[in-house]
């Protein structure tokens, strides 16, 4: 099915957007893990894989309106060390994506394409329920309590 080239336009922005998302969460597990804090690498591994879910729901949106997924494309990022720097730019890259989630349901809808928008409010109910909220909520729990305590529960991975 020949989709619109706006709407094609719109997923591979988003695409490249999880794309560099999963990679920064990668990161920041790795980093994390290297730290000793294996309960938020594994929060961050998680978000990472969910990242990569989003991204191959998008290529599969892309390949079946006829476009050409752009994978190689990453956004350019700083690397945050600190941990609470991690947090906030990984909220702040999640209010970002959501921002553009909305803005994408109102092309979908001037463009016409139903599946698609359904789509986008499938993961855009994922960012916002998920993924913001953990963030919001771990920086809520570092400002209660501070980080040094913050950290010292992140020392041991939650057991399966």
């Amino acid at each position: 099915m020949k989709g619109s080239p706006l709407v094609i336009d719109l997923l591979n922005e988003l695409l490249v957007a999880d794309l560099t998302a999963s990679d920064l969460y990668l990161y920041c597990a790795r980093e994390l893990t290297d730290r000793g804090y294996h309960r938020l690498a594994g929060m961050f591994q998680h978000e990472a894989e969910h990242e990569r879910q989003h991204a191959e729901k998008q290529i599969d949106r892309i390949v079946f309106l006829e476009g050409q997924p752009d994978v190689a494309t990453r956004l350019s990022v700083t690397y945050p060390k600190g941990v609470d720097d991690m947090l906030k730019m990984s909220l702040a890259y999640e209010v970002d994506v959501a921002t553009k989630l909305r803005a994408g349901i109102g092309t979908c809808d001037d463009e016409k394409d139903p599946g698609t928008r359904l789509l986008l409010e499938t993961l855009l109910q994922e960012t916002e329920e998920d993924h913001i909220d953990w963030l919001e909520s771990e920086l809520h729990v570092i400002g209660d309590i501070g980080l040094p305590l913050y950290l010292a529960q992140q020392l041991h991975a939650t057991p399966a």
